[in-house]
């Protein structure tokens, strides 16, 4: 506990977990919310109402009212074979952002990066997973926090090693869980955004404002950078798709965030559109960063 922004701490004592003290198994868990204004007893049928809320290690979210006593209680996690490995959690003004290795000693689940979302603490819902990213060094992890003046959402990767491979980004929190954020009807396209400029796959970084209206920045999947684009230059790949949850297809479930094949290629689904009455469609983001829509099931192959 600190009274003067970090300067001097005074020791408070041990973290104890469902009354046994707790030893982490060094997977390297970041984030810890206080809510001031929590409530005075532990309450566990609104774990938001809590004054201390932080990440287990079992897909757990532990929640205490003093800060050293918590209880652990299990999450709703879209992805049953994940562990929460070198996960970082953060609040906004919308609900909870989670980022998290998928798991550690499996390569292809270590390189599985998470980003999911959720309003409860108890239901995630998937953002996106970054998986077989071509550079093993992310390995380590990506570190959320959330900045109240600017309103932003900051993802900060320490890549692990020596190399020149750290990355700062960020985006606009907003509520993913509200169907009207994926309807491209606000006033400017937010960052991180996926957008077809002349058929080639973007995500947008950035954006000003001038006399003449929004200026975009953006990145090309091959990797270069451009700025000076207006919204009216951008087709939406993502538009009609559904862009958060999970869609039942007879015995099996698919997600958004979920690693598939389209032939010997590796993808994430980015979204599925079911208001087609014939079959329904996925949005996929390659891991060469191209996006493409209109995908059916018989196109995909789990892993």
């Amino acid at each position: 506990h600190s009274l003067d922004d970090g300067n001097t701490w005074t020791f408070v004592g041990f973290v104890n977990v469902d009354g046994k003290r707790y030893v982490s198994q060094w997977m390297a868990q970041t984030g810890l919310v206080w809510n001031p204004n929590g409530s005075k007893d532990l309450d566990l049928k609104d774990l938001t109402n809590n004054k201390f809320i932080t990440i287990g290690e079992n897909r757990d979210m532990f929640v205490s009212n003093d800060g050293v006593n918590f209880k652990s209680i299990k999450m709703n996690h879209p992805f049953p074979k994940d562990r929460l490995v070198f996960a970082s959690l953060a609040k906004t003004p919308f609900g909870f952002h989670m980022m998290t290795c998928a798991n550690w000693s499996d390569r292809y689940y270590t390189m599985a990066v998470r980003h999911l979302f959720s309003k409860d603490l108890v239901n995630w819902y998937p953002i996106e997973s970054s998986t077989f990213l071509k550079n093993p060094q992310f390995y380590k992890g990506v570190h959320l926090t959330y900045d109240e003046p600017s309103k932003k959402l900051y993802a900060i990767s320490p890549c692990g090693s020596t190399k020149g491979c750290s990355f700062v980004a960020w985006t606009e929190a907003k509520d993913y869980l509200d169907p009207n954020t994926n309807d491209q009807k606000n006033e400017f396209v937010p960052v991180g955004e996926f957008v077809f400029i002349k058929d080639r796959t973007a995500m947008i970084i950035d954006h000003q404002t001038s006399n003449i209206g929004e200026k975009y920045k953006v990145r090309f999947s091959d990797g270069t950078y451009d700025s000076g684009y207006t919204k009216d230059m951008f087709v939406f790949p993502l538009k009609s798709y559904k862009r958060q949850g999970c869609i039942n297809m007879g015995k099996e479930t698919l997600c958004v965030g979920d690693a598939v094949y389209i032939g010997s290629d590796v993808a994430s689904i980015m979204g599925y559109y079911n208001n087609d009455p014939s079959k329904i469609k996925f949005a996929i983001k390659f891991a060469n960063g191209k996006v493409d829509s209109g995908f059916t099931r018989d196109m995909l192959t789990l892993p």
